[in-house]
């Protein structure tokens, strides 16, 4: 059986998704006749399959390993007020804990997303379903 998903969404996580589920390939309802027809071929011949705009943007050996996703307890409350804008003093007041442990809880989302920039915490935690 041949999975070719076409679709309108070009997010990074429903491309990996597709890929690790064996999904054949990948094309966005915005390619062109020519490039629907190359995939549907490159499909049926076993190959991986995606329209030239996935190309373009994504590396296919990047969307085909396998992510391992940070698990989180408390923090992901944490997280969720972080991407809503809020300031560990704000955080801190709200969730009734000390700033120093709301401090201790960032710093341990950055070393679990192995990044040391807040931003690319909240955009990866989106990309992975936990926000």
């Amino acid at each position: 059986m041949v999975v070719l998903v076409i679709s309108n969404l070009s997010e990074r996580s429903i491309f990996r998704q597709m890929l690790q589920s064996d999904a054949n390939g990948y094309v966005l309802k915005t390619a062109d006749a020519g490039d629907i027809l190359y995939c549907i071929r490159e499909a049926f011949a076993g190959k991986i399959a995606l329209s030239t705009e996935v190309k373009q943007n994504f590396n296919l050996n990047e969307l085909k390993e396998p992510v391992e996703i940070p698990e989180l307890t408390q923090r992901k409350k944490i997280l969720q007020l972080l991407a809503e804008g809020k300031k560990s003093a704000q955080i801190a007041e709200e969730l009734f804990i000390s700033p120093l442990t709301v401090k201790t809880h960032r710093a341990t989302l950055l070393q679990k997303f192995s990044t040391g920039n807040m931003v690319i915490v909240i955009n990866k935690a989106r990309e992975y379903g936990l926000l």
